[in-house]
C-alpha cells in the first residue's frame, strides 16, 4: 500500500525568465530535472509508486530535515517551473561556495569539522534505520562538501556546506547498510571517531536484529564494517556508494 505523504513545505514556483537570470549569474549553479524524468528514475526502484511531484516534495523535505534536525546546511533553494521544453521541472539553485584555503593553522580545525560531520551522518542513518522513513543516500563523501563561504556575500562566514544536491533518496531500510558502509570508508581516517564507531556499532546490532537473512555482498559489507570498528583497514574491494536499484 502506498504511504500517504504529508509535505512539511511547499515548493515555490519560478518562471523560466527568472531561471535564466540565475543561469547567467556566476554566483549560482542551476540544476534541473523534469518531474517526468524524476518519476521514471524511481519507478519500481523504491517501495511504493510516487509521482514526480511527490518525489520532489520528499527530496526537498529531506534536505530541510538535514538542516533543521542535524545542522547540515546546503546552499540550495528548490523551485518548480517550466523548462525550455515546457516540461514541469524541479530546479535547484545553488550558491557558489568559495573554499577556505587549508593552512597549517586551520588544518586541525577543519579536520575536526569533517569528523563532526561524519558523526552527525552516523546518527542520521541510525535514526533512519529506526524510523523506516525516506532518507538521502549520496551525502556521505567529503568531496560532496565544501568548507568556505558564499561567494557573493559581503560577510565572510566560514562553514561546511553540502554542495552536491542531486536528489538521491531511498525508503528501503536494507539499503542503509550500503550507505553506512561507505560512510565508514570516508570516516576511516578521522582521528577523533569514538562516537562514529559507537553509532555504527549500534547500527550493525540493530540492523542484524532487523534483517536475519542477508546476501553475500551484505555479509561482506558487515565484515568490513567490523574491521572499521576494530581499527583495521578495509579490504581492497570497494562496493557501490549508492544502493544499486533493482526492479522488485
Amino acid at each position: 500500500m502506498k504511504k500517504i505523504i504529508k509535505p512539511i513545505i511547499s515548493i515555490e514556483n519560478i518562471s523560466w525568465e527568472k531561471i535564466l537570470e540565475f543561469k547567467n549569474n556566476n554566483n549560482f549553479i542551476v540544476r534541473e530535472i523534469s518531474l517526468k524524468d524524476l518519476e521514471k528514475m524511481y519507478y519500481k526502484k523504491i517501495d511504493g509508486n510516487y509521482s514526480g511531484t511527490e518525489l520532489a516534495i520528499l527530496g526537498v523535505n529531506l534536505f530541510n530535515e538535514l538542516q533543521n534536525n542535524y545542522g547540515i546546511t546546503s546552499p540550495a533553494k528548490f523551485f518548480l517551473g517550466k523548462n525550455k521544453e515546457k516540461e514541469t521541472s524541479l530546479f535547484t539553485v545553488v550558491d557558489r561556495i568559495e573554499p577556505t584555503k587549508i593552512t597549517k593553522e586551520n588544518k586541525e580545525i577543519i579536520s575536526q569539522i569533517f569528523c563532526h560531520l561524519h558523526e552527525t551522518l552516523s546518527r542520521y542513518y541510525l535514526d533512519k534505520l529506526r524510523n523506516e522513513k525516506f532518507f538521502l543516500t549520496d551525502i556521505n563523501g567529503a568531496t560532496q562538501y565544501v568548507y568556505g563561504n558564499k561567494l557573493f556575500r559581503n560577510k565572510k562566514e566560514n562553514k561546511i556546506y553540502l554542495v552536491d544536491t542531486d536528489m538521491y533518496l531511498d525508503n528501503r531500510p536494507k539499503s542503509l547498510l550500503t550507505v553506512v558502509y561507505w560512510l565508514a570508508r570516508h570516516a576511516a581516517e578521522d582521528e577523533e571517531k569514538s562516537q562514529i564507531i559507537q553509532n555504527i556499532k549500534i547500527f550493525i546490532n540493530e540492523y542484524q536484529c532487523k534483517f536475519k537473512q542477508m546476501g553475500i555482498k551484505d555479509e561482506k559489507r558487515l565484515k568490513q564494517l567490523k574491521f572499521f570498528l576494530e581499527g583495521k583497514k578495509f579490504g581492497d574491494k570497494i562496493y557501490p556508494a549508492i544502493p544499486t536499484f533493482k526492479e522488485k
